[in-house]
């Protein structure tokens, strides 16, 4: 019974985040879809899309990111100097981390944020980045600039601005997932779906055997 009552309250505690479907793993989002804001040269012309995976033998999320022009396979129209994602504070990476990455925390919205970091880019015209991680995708947010005189072009999610309901970068319940991109959550060892289905089991054995006692 303890066993159920510990992974159902985690499973509870998880909801504070929005978790993407499966069928949302691969996407995009781009700066002419009316959810993307990107301004200057990138306006019209950048696009960022992703692929994420669920490794059922090593228990991971697999997760692949791509920042392009657009189309995909063309070049941005300036190069970017930093990007970075807003990730759960209990984000790690699995095995080494990306080239050129940082997870670190930035004061953003008046609050910390953890973010996965890639600064000092240099000549950076497309760029793809993957790593694995326990954590499980949901609707989060990311910023990325430019290179170029002021104003820098930047490109961001569409409510990386005007999140005033969490202020912490993460969509929050009844939000409009295009507004947003899938970002690493809380660690997961299973699916959420799953998670939830089994500690309803759990639930419905530990019942059983307290009939029957």
């Amino acid at each position: 019974m303890v066993a159920a009552i510990v992974i159902m309250s985690c499973a509870i505690a998880a909801q504070a985040y929005v978790y993407v479907g499966s069928s949302d793993w691969t996407e995009n989002r781009n700066s002419y879809d009316g959810h993307t804001f990107a301004n200057g040269v990138y306006s019209g012309n950048f696009q960022i899309s992703w692929n994420i995976s669920y490794d059922t033998n090593d228990k991971e999320y697999d997760y692949y990111y791509h920042i392009s022009g657009v189309p995909a396979d063309s070049q941005l129209p300036k190069d970017l100097v930093h990007l970075f994602w807003i990730v759960s504070p209990k984000f790690a990476i699995i095995g080494t981390p990306p080239s050129g990455s940082s997870l670190t925390t930035i004061n953003f919205w008046q609050n910390d944020i953890k973010v996965l970091y890639f600064p000092g880019m240099v000549n950076t015209y497309t760029f793809t980045v993957s790593f694995s991680s326990l954590s499980a995708p949901v609707w989060g947010s990311f910023y990325a600039m430019g290179n170029g005189s002021p104003p820098e072009p930047v490109a961001h999610n569409g409510a990386f601005f005007t999140d005033y309901v969490n202020l912490d970068g993460f969509m929050p319940t009844g939000g409009n997932k295009l507004d947003y991109i899938p970002v690493p959550g809380d660690p997961v060892p299973v699916p959420p779906a799953v998670l939830l289905f089994g500690s309803g089991l759990l639930g419905l054995g530990a019942l059983r055997r307290f009939r029957k006692g």
